[in-house]
């Protein structure tokens, strides 16, 4: 499977290997980035590297459903927390964080089916097709 963040990507062979190249990138001391994998269901997002915790989002390939983000129970003390991708900055409600190893936790079940992972709760992200409406995915 293919992981990409900024202009680099690495092919990771198993589980545990993505494991680590997620640990590597939290610890780099750079600031917070979205990687992505993807499945044969769609594109797994992370966000790591926040001290707060870990971001997810996910699309699926055919785009017949809405983007979804992870639902988390955290504050990241107010604001919006920001993931680096590319040139460009990317803002979240801190609600959307969860657990470091709740996120490591749905990295390693995507890798091993290629489908959304369902150890999370999912949020539809707000477009203008559907409003500020979030429909809750559980």
């Amino acid at each position: 499977m293919l992981l990409r963040w900024d202009d680099q990507e690495v092919h990771v062979n198993d589980a545990e290997e993505l494991d680590s190249r997620l640990e590597s990138l939290a610890k780099s001391g750079s600031a917070p980035v979205l990687v992505s994998v993807a499945g044969s269901a769609g594109t797994l997002s992370l966000g790591v590297g926040h001290q707060s915790g870990g971001l997810l989002l996910f699309a699926d390939n055919d785009r017949s459903q809405p983007p979804l983000h992870s639902v988390g129970d955290g504050d990241a003390g107010g604001g919006e927390v920001e993931f680096a991708r590319g040139d460009a900055t990317v803002g979240f409600f801190p609600r959307c964080l969860v657990d470091h190893g709740v996120m490591l936790q749905a990295a390693r079940e995507f890798f091993d089916t290629g489908t959304l992972p369902m150890c999370v709760v999912w949020e539809a992200e707000p477009s203008p097709a559907t409003g500020n409406a979030a429909e809750l995915v559980t």
